[in-house]
């Protein structure tokens, strides 16, 4: 009986320390998948971002044709050929109106960008809490070792009395 309960306790530590292990394994898969959830919304962020974008600047140069369209129109209109000032105004206008619609774009690139920088981050995290569930579950395990065998080498350790 007396050697079976050190067996009995080192079995025990090597359980615990099984459990406290598969524990942390787990801990560290969870919080990988939960950086992969981040990651998806953002990429679709990034997407929408992108559309988004193009759309308005879709619109913002079909104003500018219409601005355009107006401004030759007016210009007939009064009897002024388009040449030197009305032609100055209608190309500045053209010119202004391609700005507008570029700047939507870099907006939306921007946006973007954003989006895939803070899904990457996710993910990043995520497998680092991957990493240090393992590095702490290597360290549970020479613990309980450790623990396991100090408490054996008690129990089986010869005693002497000084009677």
């Amino acid at each position: 009986m007396a050697v079976a309960l050190p067996a009995i306790a080192l079995a025990l530590t090597a359980v615990g320390t099984g459990v406290a292990i598969y524990g942390q394994q787990k801990a560290g898969q969870a919080a990988e998948e939960a950086g992969k959830a981040p990651q998806e919304a953002d990429n679709a962020n990034v997407q929408a971002a992108q559309d988004a974008a193009a759309l308005e600047a879709g619109q913002v140069r079909r104003r500018n044709l219409l601005r355009l369209g107006t401004q030759r129109a007016n210009a007939a209109k009064s009897g002024v050929l388009i040449s030197d000032s009305p032609a100055d105004v209608i190309y500045d206008t053209a010119i202004q109106g391609e700005l507008e619609a570029q700047s939507v774009l870099y907006s939306g690139a921007t946006q973007a960008s954003y989006s895939r920088s803070r899904g990457a981050i996710a993910r990043l995290q995520g497998e680092n809490a991957k990493s240090a569930a393992k590095i702490q579950s290597a360290g549970t395990l020479i613990g309980g070792l450790s623990t396991g065998l100090n408490q054996y080498s008690r129990a089986t350790a010869p005693r002497f009395n000084n009677a």
